[in-house]
């Protein structure tokens, strides 16, 4: 193992951990408990800030080329890779569930935000099988 991939791979097993609790956490903070809970209000915006850190830490990491054989450190071949692949399912599974939902609170919106929450629990769960990949 090289010595840089450490930091890395404390990031990624970090990251594992995260997504597991928005898991967990996610469908209890919408359907589940009150409307405002204040552990889960924080964790929420905790657990917001660091998979915005991780979209920002993929454009500078770089990647292996299974065809070449060989690491690629270019900004330009990095950002281009990470832009065709993960941004999409890293951007919508990085935002909060409240994004997709309404202030209004009534049965009908509760049915979308539960529907919203299992879209949003399949590309967390895409993140985690990325993150177990690379683990």
């Amino acid at each position: 193992m090289h010595p840089n991939s450490m930091p890395r791979m404390l990031w990624d097993l970090w990251m594992f951990f995260i997504t597991s609790f928005a898991l967990v956490t996610d469908p209890l903070g919408l359907g589940l408990l009150p409307d405002s809970v204040p552990f889960f209000d924080a964790t929420d915006r905790l657990i917001t800030a660091v998979f915005m850190m991780d979209i920002v830490l993929n454009f500078l990491t770089g990647y292996i080329n299974k065809k070449e054989r060989c690491v690629i450190m270019s900004w330009h071949d990095v950002a281009v890779r990470y832009l065709t692949t993960w941004l999409g399912v890293d951007i919508i599974s990085s935002l909060p569930p409240e994004a997709f939902t309404s202030n209004k609170v009534s049965e009908t919106s509760m049915i979308k935000a539960m529907r919203i929450t299992k879209i949003l629990t399949f590309f967390k769960i895409s993140r985690l099988a990325r993150v177990v990949e690379v683990i």
